[in-house]
């Protein structure tokens, strides 16, 4: 019988060492029976590219670390069909914690890693799940089967003083880093880099300030003293309103302003004081264009710094299926230059949202101080000064607007809909008809398709006998026997003759000659399935199915036509 189990790796028995999770083994895992030796494996802790024969060092390295240094262990320690954790059984999910947990209590480490949202989701509190995993298929729910792999909590750290029992911190799926390794690879280097600072303290928790309300211009002076302030707005739930403002000086002082103190921080916003903001652009546009307070002084932005110094990061690139791989959002940055606790929980609650925003005006500033450092060491200020110089201009065109002849875009808009109806109809008419005329009912599975359904006749009900076909009031023997005159046959013999027998002479329903069903078809050409179904009875060729649109229709009746 094959194995599919695999037993933790103890390197280090005694308490207070590492603890390296991942979420479940793989085929190389199962056939040496070690965890961590797949091609993930080989980034986290080293070994050999089996592809490139590249020598990989391993991100425990940037930790300090060898693999004998730590433990090592899974989520779950049996191998999933197909190498998809969702098809684990929930008695394997359930005894994979169990043993993770007895695991932990018995090693008491002094860190954890982990590598994957599987792995974090019961270690990390309120860990993102996915409501559904595919549309139509297994729903993850809120479980660690629905577990969202996030880039944002990656790096950031849950200490004993956060609630967790011991120093945690996620990171990514090193499979994922393998076949993705920009930015994955180099993220996943930076956040064992932060547990080795840690674990040498040298990297010590950050703690967020206290912050004074501002409800009077008095309460702004030590805003106006200030070299340079960051500001960040926050709107409320939905997107519409201003909520509240947060400044915070570069001297350490921290102000909070809800819209009964805006109008003290006005001024300060229309002032030619240097400013800094994290994305100014949404702030600035929002101030402006919403509320009439345009934003004057010079912008210092941290997501710009960002971009110019990392721009294999930063910049925007999506992988096929519509994700961006890459972030630059505060919280991204957060995770690797600081080491704050998680605070980007948004919630509906004005005062929660709005130490929130202060919180993102202190990051935004200790961002600022390493990244304005780094402009000047990477040799890019002139690709920052060149970007913040086109932010006025992208505020203009973005109050503005786009210019459109809105009597041409409703004229085009108008012979759009009508060709998609036309076209419509013509595809429907001709499908239903080939349909119809070769009695495609239902599938090679016996399944009905979803033009088709044999539903119950509406005319009589589904009965056998049919009172509207024949003229009846109602099915009672004076009903019938009037009915049997009408028809020729003599009173004398209908009294005489059962109720049952006299319904026997009646003429079955027209509609569905007395069965009881009658076909309905209602074709679908705009439905992808539908269409796609009707091109393969069709023998369509297999390049028109590539897809299911109005180009798929127009090349479908050029290829039929004789």
């Amino acid at each position: 019988m094959t194995r599919r189990h695999i037993d933790p790796e103890i390197n280090q028995p005694r308490k207070g060492a590492p603890l390296i999770i991942g979420r479940d083994p793989g085929y190389e895992e199962i056939s040496s029976g070690k965890p961590f030796t797949g091609d993930g494996g080989r980034l986290v802790f080293g070994g050999y590219d089996r592809v490139t024969g590249e020598r990989l060092q391993g991100a425990v390295a940037q930790a300090g670390l060898m693999r004998e240094d730590c433990n090592i262990t899974y989520r779950v320690l049996r191998q999933a069909w197909n190498g998809d954790f969702f098809r684990h059984s929930w008695d394997d999910i359930n005894d994979g914690l169990r043993q993770l947990e007895k695991l932990i209590s018995d090693l008491q480490p002094s860190f954890i890693v982990c590598c994957g949202a599987e792995a974090a989701y019961d270690l990390v509190p309120r860990w993102p799940t996915l409501t559904d995993r595919r549309p139509g298929e297994m729903s993850g729910g809120r479980s660690v089967k629905g577990a969202k792999e996030d880039m944002d909590r990656r790096g950031f750290m849950w200490l004993p003083d956060d609630g967790a029992p011991f120093p945690i911190m996620p990171t990514l799926d090193p499979l994922a880093a393998f076949y993705n390794p920009m930015p994955k690879r180099l993220l996943i280097d930076i956040d064992f880099r932060r547990m080795g600072s840690y674990l040498r303290g040298t990297f010590p928790r950050q703690h967020f300030p206290s912050f004074t309300r501002v409800t009077c211009e008095a309460d702004m002076s030590p805003v106006w003293d200030s070299e340079l302030v960051a500001y960040d707005i926050e709107i409320t739930w939905g997107g519409e309103k201003f909520l509240c403002i947060a400044l915070y000086t570069m001297e350490g002082h921290a102000f909070l302003a809800y819209g009964d103190g805006l109008g003290a921080v006005e001024p300060w916003l229309r002032s030619d004081r240097p400013k800094l903001a994290h994305n100014g652009q949404f702030d600035r546009y929002f101030l402006d264009a919403k509320m009439g307070i345009p934003v004057g002084g010079r912008h210092e932005d941290t997501i710009v710094g960002h971009w110019a110094c990392y721009p294999e990061m930063a910049g925007k690139s999506d992988t096929g299926g519509g994700n961006q791989i890459t972030r630059k959002g505060l919280n991204f940055l957060a995770s690797f230059h600081l080491n704050y606790p998680w605070w980007k929980t948004y919630t509906s609650s004005p005062d929660l949202m709005g130490r929130l925003c202060v919180n993102d005006v202190v990051a935004t500033m200790d961002c600022h101080r390493i990244i304005n450092k780094d402009i000047d060491d990477f040799g890019v200020r002139w690709q920052y000064e060149r970007q913040l110089q086109k932010i006025p201009a992208l505020i203009a065109v973005q109050k503005r607007g786009m210019l459109i002849d809105e009597e041409m875009r409703r004229g085009r808009l108008r012979d759009l809909t009508e060709r998609q109806s036309t076209l419509e109809t013509a595809s429907k008419e001709a499908g239903l008809s080939f349909l119809m005329e070769e009695r495609h009912t239902h599938d090679d599975m016996g399944k009905e398709y979803g033009w088709y359904h044999l539903a119950q006749c509406q005319c009589c009900n589904g009965g056998a006998i049919c009172k509207s076909c024949n003229n009846l009031k109602d099915l009672k023997k004076p009903s019938l026997i009037l009915w049997g005159m009408r028809q020729g046959h003599s009173r004398d013999d209908l009294k005489g003759m059962k109720v049952a027998d006299i319904k026997a002479l009646l003429h079955p329903c027209k509609e569905c000659g007395g069965s009881g069903k009658v076909d309905t078809w209602d074709f679908n050409p705009m439905s992808p399935v539908q269409l796609t179904t009707i091109m393969k009875l069709l023998d369509v060729p297999k390049p028109y199915l590539k897809d299911a649109s109005e180009e798929t229709i127009k090349k479908l009746f050029n290829w039929s036509k004789p």
